[in-house]
């Protein structure tokens, strides 16, 4: 069967075909070499009569000079020879690398899907991208995974669709089918001298490791691809069940502890994407150790771009926390005042009920006390370093206090303290001021709702 047919086949099986009727334009990254080419010519002819636009999209990596600026000609020739609406850019990529750090794979890659993105949002909110990625990237992929110590996310590979943006249309096909595709139907494409170069990690891969691979199983292409299919379905399993054990930003420490390790990992990958936006910088024992952790420790742990906190009764990722600069002043009656991201404040004197927005927040705790007990007015602010608060005759160290109350960590910052000129009146869930009892006037928190 003709490569084209099972692409047809492929597309229908993977949803691929269903995401591509939901579009008005499909973007193939078009790098000239023998994937991209037949892959080009693949969506030319399956769009055709359809009226949704193929266009094709190259960039130039500015890393191998005349070469490169070479493939970039071929690629607009081999475009405008298809009528096929194309784009082209100049990027640093060494220069980035330096930059941020990177290798010059990942900031390659990193470059390269910015610029689609950014090509494809001009041809239409709902176009899709389409890589070449075929059975021999994903082996290597899943080769390299291995070599590093992934997990089961590590062996699904690459998908066929990713973020119901990005399509892989000839996953299926090995490199070698694909190459012998473009020469029976002359198809003609570029060769990347660098591909030999196996300072990259890819290149090692593929010319040491899966040719020797081959030889114990020479459909060692497909057996992968079909690991990382039930890779892929299990994980997707693990996490729709780890789900479950969020709540909004949170996962309760009970949950937690009662879960099997592998929906603990789960859910704090999760919890971590949701956080930073990537999971790239979130190696295996990052994760061992965040989750070991998160059952055994209290406080905070360190992990690449994010803290984790396992509190008392909750187990999430820190936020920067925003606070009043200065002191809230609170004016009796009035309505309730944010404080801080998570907190808002108000003072009602008699049985008044304060005013606040029941959408987004609910009555965190209030108190009562006496007009007669306070000095000149009520405000409030964070804690700070060195606070205490007058109680059976001592004044005691605050921080003391929450440890003794057991104040959940991610209240100890955040809480509104309520003060008047004689220090601290009153400290939500801790502890009120030596007699301040009384009946007259109600001090009120809210919280946030997630």
């Amino acid at each position: 069967m003709e490569l084209y047919n099972k692409s047809v086949e492929y597309m229908a099986s993977s949803g691929i075909s269903s995401l591509i009727k939901q579009s008005s334009a499909v973007l193939v990254a078009f790098s000239g070499g023998a994937d991209s080419a037949v892959l080009l010519r693949i969506m030319k002819e399956y769009l055709k009569d359809t009226g949704i636009t193929v266009a094709a999209a190259h960039l130039n990596h500015m890393i191998r000079g005349e070469e490169a600026r070479r493939d970039q000609d071929f690629c607009k020739k081999a475009a405008d020879g298809l009528n096929i609406p194309f784009y082209t850019k100049n990027a640093d990529v060494p220069a980035y690398a330096n930059k941020t750090g990177m290798s010059i794979e990942e900031a390659a890659r990193h470059i390269r899907y910015e610029f689609l993105s950014d090509i494809s949002h001009t041809l239409g909110d709902n176009t899709l991208i389409a890589t070449a990625h075929n059975a021999t990237d994903n082996l290597e992929t899943v080769i390299f995974n291995l070599a590093r110590g992934s997990g089961t996310s590590g062996m699904a590979g690459i998908a066929p669709i990713r973020d119901q943006r990005i399509i892989r249309p000839i996953l299926f096909a090995t490199s070698e089918e694909i190459r012998v595709y473009a020469e029976k139907n002359q198809i003609p494409y570029v060769v990347d001298s660098t591909n030999t170069d196996t300072a990259y990690t890819r290149n090692f891969v593929r010319s040491n490791i899966v040719p020797r691979l081959k030889e114990i199983n020479s459909l060692a292409e497909l057996s992968v691809l079909r690991l990382s299919s039930i890779a892929r379905s299990e994980a997707d399993y693990i996490n729709i069940q780890a789900s479950h054990l969020i709540e909004g930003k949170h996962i309760k420490r009970n949950d937690f502890e009662s879960a099997h390790p592998a929906l603990r990992n789960a859910a704090l990958r999760l919890l971590y994407k949701n956080r930073t936006g990537t999971l790239n910088c979130l190696s295996m024992k990052n994760l061992e150790t965040a989750s070991n952790f998160a059952v055994n420790g209290r406080g905070e742990i360190s992990l690449p771009k994010a803290t984790l906190v396992s509190d008392t009764d909750v187990i999430f990722f820190k936020e920067e926390i925003t606070l009043p600069r200065e002191t809230v002043r609170l004016i009796p009656d009035g309505p309730a005042v944010p404080f801080g991201d998570t907190f808002a404040v108000a003072v009602a004197t008699a049985q008044k009920e304060p005013i606040y927005d029941e959408n987004i927040y609910n009555l965190f705790i209030q108190q009562s006390t006496s007009f007669d007990t306070i000095y000149d007015s009520v405000f409030v602010r964070p804690r700070l370093s060195g606070d205490r608060i007058l109680k059976n005759g001592m004044h005691k160290k605050l921080k003391k206090l929450m440890c003794e109350r057991n104040v959940p960590l991610r209240y100890r910052d955040t809480l509104p303290l309520f003060c008047d000129g004689k220090g601290i009146l009153w400290v939500p869930t801790v502890e009120l001021r030596d007699n301040a009892k009384g009946k007259d006037i109600t001090l009120y928190v809210f919280q946030k709702k997630l």
